[in-house]
């Protein structure tokens, strides 16, 4: 018996009506006296004296940023509503990416089949002790395909996923080397906000590799700041900084506790 592996979904179509909005005309003397306020807006002053560096006492895949206000910010326009921090970005990443979901897809395609096979076989041997009559032979032979088409790509879900597993190792050792392309073959993509008045932020990226949010460590990362008015078009871009790279320390400061009662022990033998 030649199995069907291809179940087709029926698509419902929806009839949509559509009924046009009716237009009310606004008299020009009805519009606030401040609805020009936007078009008035300069462009703030940029931040000043920006600086990122590896932060200190951790695991690394961190980097703290500082800055200096700008001097719209609390004083002079007074425009500055929020700043924007961008990390430069290469599109490689973007490959990266790609192969991150691929592989999160293709996992989930393989517990989805776990989980369906078993039921589908009890469901099966159900129909198969139920009585014949009508649609009888149309639901046993339902399952049988079902099953089978299951059973045929079961096996190759879990090979793709073990190259999808070699590829994503690949790529993300490429991540270093892909970052030495600035300022060419990438972007700027924003990392975070912070607040008027606030002077600090810190780039927190995570350890695991399998991560869409992994930093890695001792890659040249670029940072500029954005200081944002009310219009978020009337902004006014910091100088870029970098290379900084991140990386985890042997010893921080936060484990001298630790050391001491270890020196202790090893040197009077309690």
């Amino acid at each position: 018996m030649k199995h069907k592996y291809w179940i087709v979904p029926l698509l419902v179509l929806g009839l949509f009506t559509v009924v046009p909005a009716q237009e009310t005309a606004v008299p020009l003397d009805s519009v606030p006296a401040d609805s020009t306020q936007a078009d008035s807006i300069l462009p703030p002053a940029p931040v000043s004296m920006l600086t990122a560096v590896d932060s200190d006492n951790d695991h690394g895949h961190s980097i703290d940023l500082s800055w200096e206000l700008s001097a719209d910010d609390g004083a002079g326009q007074n425009s500055v509503l929020t700043y924007e921090v961008f990390r430069w970005t290469p599109f490689f990443m973007d490959t990266v990416k790609a192969v991150r979901d691929s592989l999160t897809q293709t996992r989930g395609n393989i517990t989805n089949l776990r989980t369906f096979l078993p039921r589908a076989e009890k469901r099966l041997k159900l129909h198969q002790k139920g009585e014949a009559g009508v649609g009888f032979a149309d639901s046993v032979q339902f399952y049988l395909d079902t099953i089978a088409a299951a059973e045929h790509w079961l096996p190759i879900y879990r090979e793709r996923l073990q190259r999808l597993h070699e590829e994503r190792d690949r790529v993300i050792d490429l991540i270093p080397q892909a970052h030495k392309s600035y300022p060419n073959q990438g972007e700027w993509r924003i990392v975070g906000k912070a607040v008027s008045g606030q002077t600090e932020y810190v780039d927190i990226g995570v350890k695991g590799r399998e991560s869409p949010d992994y930093m890695a460590d001792h890659t040249d990362y670029y940072y500029r700041v954005d200081a944002v008015t009310l219009d978020a078009t009337i902004r006014t871009t910091s100088e870029p900084v970098g290379p900084v790279q991140c990386y985890g320390q042997f010893f921080n400061t936060g484990r001298w506790p630790v050391f001491v009662a270890v020196l202790i022990l090893n040197v009077f033998g309690i």
